[in-house]
């Protein structure tokens, strides 16, 4: 099973992104560290948790049913909370309505 790590940063948006599909995050430097291929155990992890990353498997041509697309528009991924540990704090005490 192999991904293409060059299709995987396309559909997610990016190393950062990428990175922080993991739990617990990896570094953005890790990421791109990997090479033309995404390790076995991180593929699997990504084609567990999200079944559209099927898209970036490598058939036996070489060739990813990305690249065969033209590239897919990026998938969104959850963001972080923007809210700082004061703020959260304060919603948690009633203090400050959430939203």
């Amino acid at each position: 099973m192999k991904l293409r790590t060059a299709d995987i940063l396309s559909l997610f948006g990016g190393p950062t992104r990428v990175a922080r599909l993991f739990n617990p995050p990896l570094t953005k430097s890790a990421v791109s560290l990997w090479g033309d291929y995404v390790p076995e155990l991180r593929a699997r992890f990504l084609l567990d948790t999200y079944p559209g990353a099927a898209v970036c498997l490598v058939d036996e041509d070489g060739t990813t049913a990305f690249q065969r697309a033209g590239g897919i528009p990026a998938v969104r991924t959850p963001r972080r909370s923007r809210r700082n540990s004061a703020t959260k704090k304060a919603v948690r005490r009633g203090r400050v309505q959430k939203g």
